[in-house]
C-alpha cells in the first residue's frame, strides 16, 4: 500500500523485497527487486540469493560477482553457490577465508561445510592442497 502511494520510497521498496524473501516467495521478491532500476543496484546480494534459492546458480554467481566488494554475508552465499555448482575447490577456499576472518556463532557450521567441500573435492580428484580450519 505504501508503494502505491509513494512509489519512490526506498525504505518501503526494500521492506517489501525483504518481506517476500522472509516468506520464501523468491520469484516474487526477485520480480520486485528487478522492477526498480532506481534501487535494484542496492540489493545485489538479495537478488543473488533469490537466484540461488530458485536454483538458477549461474545467474546467482554472475550477480554476486558484480559486487564491488563482498562482505561475509556475500562470501557465505558465494561458498554455497560454488558448493551447489559442484565447484568444491572454490567453495573450500571461500570457507577457509570465512573461518579465518569471522568471529561469530557460525564457526562450527562453516567448518562442517568446509569438510564437506573438502571431501567432495577429493572424491572428484580436485587438487585442494592442505585443508586448514581454525
Amino acid at each position: 500500500k505504501i508503494l502505491q502511494q509513494a512509489p519512490g520510497d526506498k525504505d518501503a521498496f526494500q521492506c517489501k523485497a525483504l518481506s517476500l524473501l522472509q516468506l520464501g516467495k523468491f520469484r516474487e521478491a526477485l520480480k520486485t527487486i528487478e522492477s526498480s532500476s532506481k534501487y535494484s543496484s542496492d540489493m545485489i546480494l538479495e537478488r543473488a540469493y533469490c537466484y540461488y534459492r530458485l536454483q538458477e546458480l549461474p545467474k546467482a554467481l554472475e550477480t554476486l560477482q558484480s559486487l564491488k566488494t563482498r562482505d561475509n554475508a556475500a562470501n557465505e552465499l558465494l561458498a554455497q553457490i560454488y558448493y551447489r555448482s559442484e565447484m568444491y575447490r572454490q567453495s573450500l577456499g571461500v570457507y577457509q577465508e570465512l573461518i579465518r576472518n569471522c568471529q561469530d556463532d557460525y564457526t562450527e557450521e562453516r567448518e562442517a561445510n568446509l569438510m564437506a567441500a573438502s571431501a567432495l573435492a577429493a572424491v572428484n580428484n580436485e587438487d585442494i592442497g592442505v585443508v586448514e580450519s581454525r
